[in-house]
């Protein structure tokens, strides 16, 4: 007889195998699923974060720009954003407009 070789069981097929590991241990592979949708609920919510993230990042020079234009008086000068070296817009845009009609 060789080493390691106990020739008095029967062979089993894996599936035979895994029937009886999963019905000695109940509880492991809902562990193991459990563990798996929390990653995959940790990578989602991180993906969702950054892209918020990107999209605060990319609005915000524009949205500043747009309330400096709208609290900007006619005829006094406009400052420039941090972002841009381009003036706010006025806030009418006809030379000879002095505010709302």
């Amino acid at each position: 007889m060789g080493a390691g070789i106990d020739r008095r069981r029967a062979p089993k097929s894996n599936a035979q195998r895994q029937r009886e590991f999963r019905a000695r241990n109940p509880g492991y592979y809902r562990k193991y699923n459990a563990r798996a949708k929390a990653r995959r609920r940790a990578a989602k919510a991180m993906l969702r974060a950054r892209t918020v993230a990107a999209a605060q990042a990319q609005a915000a020079p524009l949205f500043a720009e747009l309330i400096m234009a709208t609290l900007t008086p006619v005829g006094a000068p406009r400052p420039t954003t941090a972002t841009t070296t381009e003036p706010a817009l006025p806030l009418f845009d006809r030379p000879d407009a002095d505010g709302p009609a």
